[in-house]
């Protein structure tokens, strides 16, 4: 879309015929890109925030003469205002530990910490600067964090109303504005859909058309597929990162159940250590971690008698599980504190011991909150890059890296065609993965186990 053969590009030259073809690099390609690859969380959170509104408090002030500026900056934003926050906390954690960005449309002379941190730590040498420079992003990532939760804690303000009314869509009365409104609508939709779209197409294309970037009807071709299906190699990464991605969800969920249910029933007041020490993760970059995992296991040592991880299989999936522990521990924390606590004692009094009333009484009632988790978390690390490209297995190359590789300015036009399909794969997958994580899909699944279990009941 926006690089030297992009359809973006096309049309400018053909406007501005001197311009540079590689205008799209460097810091403001940087921001571009980050800044609309991190709406998910607002998509996510600040939806369900605006639907939970009261409009019968928007009415009220309606009623009171309140103009639609006035509705929006005195009773709609100060609602929104912790939601607004999260979310701010979340994209500035994103945009701080991002890698990916920066190293595909950084450029030469555009330089973040993460990128360098890689450099250095790559040589023996100079992996002391590497770890010098992830503990300053560690610690700034600390003291801004500090600052963020410091200014949320000035003053929030939440509905306590017992009935409240469904928010209906809102009409913006001034012409101009709404014109704005749309305008910037249609514009976002755009640059939203318009690089889907072309990845989508581009998949079905052949080498030449994806080296030229002009699209005849003669460019299409199922190859590419086809050599995705047919190919080990081809289709190796996707094993790979499903693999890794299916392991590391569930050890994390796992690990989380058992430390909620230790810091939960546990009466020392000390091992609510625990539990700090699961969200510990959620303070530091990812870049730290890994480069944390690098040096700790890179030698031998007693913890893992005397073994080295460094090089192996298993270090990549200690790293994807510690960066999915803490939302796994707070998801899962939130659906054993809203369990009723009569079930529980119901199965003492019956003679269940903690295990049993553990596996058949608890498990099951959580059981719908942790694959919810599980199936986020696995979506989350099919694609990812920051954590992959310090502990993969050079033989065993995660999705992420493989995408990344086929990016570069070196990678042969097959190694392009191919990671179009993947992208596409990967959408499809990910689209699967939010459907039953959050959609429809699992009130579906319990559907039609209920309309089984009716039948045999009806045959009997």
């Amino acid at each position: 879309m926006y690089g030297e053969k992009g359809l973006l590009t096309k049309l400018l030259l053909q406007v501005f015929p001197n311009m540079n073809p590689s205008w799209f690099v460097g810091y403001g390609a940087v921001v571009f890109v980050m800044t609309f690859a991190c709406t998910q969380n607002h998509m996510m959170f600040l939806k369900n925030a605006i639907h939970s509104l009261d409009y019968h408090t928007i009415e009220a002030a309606k009623n009171m003469g309140s103009s639609g500026g006035a509705i929006l900056f005195q009773i709609v934003m100060p609602v929104l205002k912790p939601t607004f926050f999260a979310i701010t906390i979340l994209t500035f954690l994103t945009g701080l530990g991002a890698m990916a960005a920066p190293v595909i449309i950084g450029g030469e002379n555009f330089q973040t910490i993460n990128p360098m941190i890689i450099t250095f730590s790559r040589s023996t040498y100079s992996r002391e600067v590497a770890a010098f420079l992830a503990i300053i992003l560690g610690v700034a990532t600390i003291i801004l964090l500090s600052v963020f939760s410091k200014i949320e804690k000035g003053g929030n303000y939440i509905s306590v109303s017992k009935t409240k009314a469904k928010l209906t869509k809102q009409k913006i009365q001034n012409p101009a504005l709404n014109v704005l409104a749309h305008v910037v609508a249609y514009v976002m939709f755009a640059i939203y859909t318009v690089p889907i779209v072309l990845v989508v197409l581009y998949s079905f294309c052949d080498s030449l058309t994806i080296k030229t970037g002009e699209l005849t009807a003669a460019s299409f071709t199922l190859d590419n597929y086809k050599k995705l299906f047919t190919s080990m190699e081809a289709i190796e990464p996707y094993i790979v990162s499903i693999v890794y991605s299916i392991l590391a969800a569930v050890l994390a969920a796992a690990v989380s159940v058992v430390c909620v249910r230790f810091v939960q029933k546990s009466k020392n007041k000390l091992n609510v250590l625990f539990e700090y020490g699961v969200l510990v993760p959620w303070l530091l970059p990812s870049t730290l971690i890994a480069l944390g995992l690098t040096v700790a296991y890179g030698d031998k040592n007693p913890l893992i008698f005397n073994k080295v991880l460094v090089g192996t299989t298993v270090i990549l999936l200690i790293g994807y599980t510690v960066i999915k522990l803490p939302f796994s521990y707070r998801m899962i924390k939130a659906a054993f504190f809203s369990l009723d606590g009569d079930l529980e004692e119901a199965a003492k009094c019956m003679g269940a011991g903690a295990f049993t009333t553990m596996r058949k009484v608890i498990l099951p009632v959580i059981f719908p909150m942790v694959m919810s988790v599980v199936i986020l978390k696995f979506n989350g690390l099919l694609s990812d890059y920051d954590m992959s490209v310090f502990l993969y297995h050079p033989l065993l190359q995660p999705l992420g890296i493989v995408i990344k590789a086929a990016s570069d300015e070196s990678a042969s036009v097959d190694a392009r065609a191919m990671s179009f399909v993947y992208t596409v794969v990967l959408m499809i997958l990910s689209s699967v993965a939010l459907y039953f994580g959050q959609g429809s899909g699992m009130e579906k699944i319990k559907k039609i186990k209920q309309r089984r279990l009716e039948r045999r009941g009806a045959r009997n």
